[in-house]
């Protein structure tokens, strides 16, 4: 038997016992000790301490951050650094006595225009909804189809995302009366002043003025309205402003901060358009994007100005659909650290590196027909869905490496040597 055939025979092999595996022999991580995913990242703090255990949620750990302020939770260890990094700003709020400023109003007692509608989870383990296995999505498409899709890099403009040419995804999509509402209240807002006035708030205090931080975002909006009552604009005595962005997680530009702090969202969304028109991406696509909620506007321009880099110029329309699939912040966030990742490597490699994707998965071919995989998380054990994605054919063809961020379980790790692949872990 020629050796082609033989490696044909192993791989229908191991295939055929996947597909045959039971619910025992795979792994479920649950519950792991904080402290060795946190890094650096000090775990207990003055006003703070982070749960000694977190719940590992689709390849990410799930923190549970105990504060003065509240309880949050922090899906992975970026969002954890970003989190405790938020603290600074919760503690510059909560200094700042929104009774005074509103005294200092003459009495103006006024509605605040947002409600307050999230809910912490205080129990990780039984509250997942947030976290959906989404990630899945850019590693697998399903075992009966592994070896369908070959690299795609010559021809890597051609749309597989929809009949149509555009991208499908129910889930993210509104009522039209949903979104003209939001509208309608947003130019409401911006009309009298009050979001200019948490923009300036927020660009004070270093901090994304769309976090989804439910404790920074209740008192912002708290301290804006106050503000704005009071006509005093940013200027409320709150101290040094703190030097830089901290969401530093995502190696977000400044100058992506620096537009969202000085534009209404309309306008950025624009300028994102623009720029998506410039790399000749254009029509409904774009619009399916724009009118992903995964990605607010700070997130939304710093993957546009991904996109604008050379080393994803055969693969943007694929990139694009994989933004406007992002299904919550988590996955949106994922896409980002991957691209960064991806250019990253790119840079780095000696010969002519070239970013594509196979199947769902962007890759990069560093010159020498091996391709590098990057997974930008925190935990990869050796479940169902690992298994599929280690034994995918048309990435086993090209003696792939897999670029961990986080950590890789024994078993996983075992599995993926075995299976062919070469394995390093930046951390653990």
């Amino acid at each position: 038997m020629n050796p082609i055939c033989t490696r044909a025979l192993i791989l229908l092999l191991a295939l055929t016992a996947f597909r045959n595996a039971t619910a025992d022999d795979y792994e479920y991580p649950g519950l792991v000790d904080s402290a060795e995913f946190s890094g650096e990242l000090a775990l207990v703090g003055a006003d703070y301490r982070v749960r000694d255990q977190a719940t590992v949620v689709d390849y990410y750990a799930r923190f549970v951050i105990e504060s003065d302020y509240g309880v949050i939770v922090a899906d992975g260890a970026d969002m954890l650094q970003l989190r405790l990094r938020e603290l600074e700003a919760l503690r510059t709020l909560e200094a700042m006595s929104v009774g005074r400023v509103m005294v200092e109003s003459g009495g103006r007692r006024l509605r605040r225009p947002v409600d307050q509608v999230d809910k912490v989870a205080a129990h990780p383990t039984e509250t997942v909804k947030g976290m959906p296995a989404g990630i899945g999505r850019y590693l697998l498409r399903g075992a009966e189809r592994v070896g369908d899709v070959a690299l795609d890099i010559a021809d890597a403009a051609r749309d597989r995302w929809g009949s149509d040419g555009s991208a499908q995804n129910p889930a993210n999509q509104s009522s039209v009366g949903q979104r003209g509402g939001k509208l309608l209240r947003r130019l409401a807002l911006r009309e009298i002043g009050y979001q200019k006035v948490r923009r300036g708030l927020a660009r004070h205090l270093g901090v994304d003025p769309y976090s989804s931080n439910p404790l920074l975002r209740d008192r912002l909006d708290d301290l804006a309205w106050a503000a704005w009552a009071a006509d005093k604009g940013a200027s409320l005595g709150l101290g040094a402003v703190i030097s830089g962005p901290l969401d530093s997680a995502l190696d977000i530009a400044g100058d992506a901060h620096e537009l969202v702090w000085e534009n209404p969202p309309e306008k950025v969304e624009k300028r994102n358009q623009r720029a998506l028109r410039s790399l000749s991406l254009s029509g409904k696509p774009v619009r399916d994007f724009l009118r992903n909620g995964a990605f607010n506007p700070l997130q939304q321009t710093a993957f546009v100005d991904l996109l604008t880099d050379s080393a994803f110029s055969t693969i943007r329309p694929e990139l694009l659909a994989m933004g406007t699939a992002a299904a919550n912040e988590r996955e949106a966030r994922y896409l980002i650290d991957l691209l960064n990742q991806l250019r990253a490597l790119a840079k780095q490699s000696a010969e002519l590196p070239r970013v594509g994707i196979v199947g769902p998965t962007p890759v990069l071919d560093s010159g020498d027909g091996r391709l590098w995989i990057v997974l930008p998380v925190d935990y990869v054990a050796w479940t169902e869905l690992t298994a599929g994605f280690a034994l995918r054919e048309d990435l086993l063809m090209h003696r792939p490496t897999l670029l961990v961020r986080g950590k890789v379980s024994e078993r996983a790790l075992r599995e993926l040597l075995r299976a062919g692949w070469r394995v390093e872990q930046e951390r653990g």
